[in-house]
Parts: structure tokens; C-alpha cells; sequence
């Protein structure tokens, strides 16, 4: 793994790592991490893909990883921090694109990264040739807009940047809830309890979350979602779609399969679900 920084469009600095092929690549993937993590934990994942020919690119978000600790983390910005997110993969997508113009580019986002995945999907569905999507989900609008409302009443009392550790332990809880009794909060990420405890352990991962970031989270789905928006998503993108049967974010698989319906219902033509 080697790391290098890039500016984003409003002159933030973002930490990256590429993962490279001996030779020639024989394609690209951009990988786009979760929620209170950073690239780094994509290593093997990483490898695995370098194995098979490509060169593999990601970031940290801001506020995630090497990126936060330049900031504040937990917090992607104080305003728009969501499009500023979309925004910044984006940028190191068209670097990608820029070094090797000739090589397709597999876009594979996971839980969050999911989520902003689907918005480049809609945003810049041209430049990407096929999308994986890993942990993703549906939310409801209800859940939406009552936690922007909630959200909007915590503005009031709080600064943007305030952590909200209480929605953190309500947020273990639900995801936690076909996992009791729980021996970390983390008991949820993987069938391998390994996994969780290399998540507590790494100082990088399990930020409490600041008031915008909530807001940003609940923007990031409100948009996936928004039915002009998946309109916009090329009819002839391949989009593979895959999740965990036990995967609380997707609610066991149920609301994956609810995201995959409404692409199909689309008109999207090139799409799996597993």
C-alpha cells in the first residue's frame, strides 16, 4: 500500500492509498470505505484484486482515517458535507482515469460507501463501467425526515461539530439487536468476532459522529434514493449488488432487496442481486 494526498475541489487535503500490479493493470477499482473506518482496512482486499491484475485506489473521507486527523473526526464538514464527500471520490476518480485513460474502472462501495457509490452512480454514472455494491440498504422516508428533524432540533442547543454520543449507543443497539448479548459493540460488522476487535483496537475506526455528520448520513440516503435521481443512472450500467444475510444495515437483506427492486423498476437493465 503506498499513500499519497490530493487536493480536493475546495482546497482540502485527502489522504489516499493505491494498492499497484507488477505489471501493466488490467483494469481499475476504486473502492469507497464505511461509516467510522478508513481505507487502510482494505488491505487484503486490496491485495486480492491486485492479485487478479488491477490497480485498486481509495481515500479517507474527511473525517475518517489520516484525512480526520487533519481535522475533526467524525465530522465530513460543517455545511454540505455530503456533496463535498461525493464530491472528493469523485475527484479521485477522475485522477484514475486521468493516469490510465484506456482501463475500465470498477467503482466498489461498501456500507456508507455504498451510499455514496449510488449517488456517483446517478451523478457520474459516464465514468464509471461497473458498480459493486456491498452492505448497502433502504431507508424509509419516515426515518429519514424524523431524524433530520430531530437533527434540526439538536442545531438549535448545539454547535455543528458537537458529538452526539447518544445516537451512537441508540445506533449499536438497533444494529446490534439479532446479535445479543453482544461482547462489543461491533459484534454486528462480522461472523468473525477477530474482526471486531481489530475495529476497536485500531484508534482510526469508532469516532463518535458530530450533528452535521448525522445530517450529511441522512442526505447521502435521502439522495440514493430519490427517484429522479436513480432515472438518471445509465440504463446499461452493470451493477452487482451483494450483502450479508445477517447485515442489520440492510436489515437482514430486506431492504437490499428493496434498492435492487427500485433500479429494476427503473429501467436499469444490467443488474444482479445476491
Amino acid at each position: 500500500m503506498e499513500r499519497f494526498l490530493f487536493k480536493a475541489e475546495d482546497g482540502t487535503e485527502i489522504s489516499a492509498a493505491k494498492w499497484m500490479p507488477e505489471n501493466e493493470p488490467s483494469g481499475l477499482i476504486q473502492i469507497v470505505h464505511g461509516m467510522n473506518e478508513h481505507i487502510g482496512r482494505y488491505d487484503e482486499t486490496a491485495k486480492f484484486f491486485v492479485e487478479k491484475g488491477y490497480a485498486v485506489f481509495g481515500e479517507d473521507h474527511r473525517g475518517h482515517g489520516l484525512t480526520g486527523k487533519n481535522g475533526q473526526m467524525g465530522h465530513f464538514a460543517d455545511k454540505e458535507g455530503y456533496l463535498k464527500v461525493i464530491e472528493d471520490n469523485h475527484t479521485l476518480l477522475k485522477m484514475m482515469k486521468k493516469e490510465y485513460p484506456d482501463k475500465k474502472l470498477i467503482l466498489y462501495g461498501h456500507s456508507m460507501g455504498s451510499f455514496i457509490s449510488r449517488n456517483m452512480a446517478w451523478k457520474y454514472g459516464k465514468d464509471i463501467d461497473f458498480l459493486l455494491l456491498s452492505g448497502s440498504g433502504n431507508f424509509s422516508n419516515w426515518y429519514i425526515y424524523s431524524n433530520l428533524l430531530t437533527l434540526a432540533f439538536f442545531s438549535l442547543l448545539k454547535k455543528q461539530t458537537n458529538p452526539l454520543p447518544f445516537v451512537h449507543n441508540i445506533g449499536m443497539k438497533v444494529l446490534n439487536k439479532s446479535f445479543e448479548p453482544r461482547k462489543t459493540d461491533y459484534d454486528w460488522l462480522s461472523t468473525d468476532p477477530a474482526i471486531a476487535q481489530e475495529f476497536l483496537n485500531d484508534p482510526l475506526c469508532g469516532t463518535m459522529n458530530s450533528i452535521a455528520f448525522y445530517k450529511d448520513l441522512m442526505m447521502i440516503m435521502k439522495s440514493m434514493q430519490d427517484k429522479e435521481n436513480i432515472a438518471k443512472i445509465p440504463k446499461e450500467l452493470p451493477i452487482f449488488i451483494f450483502s450479508g444475510s445477517m447485515d442489520p444495515v440492510g436489515k437482514n437483506g430486506k431492504t437490499v432487496k428493496t434498492a435492487y427492486k427500485n433500479y429494476v423498476n427503473a429501467g436499469l437493465k444490467n443488474i444482479k442481486l445476491k
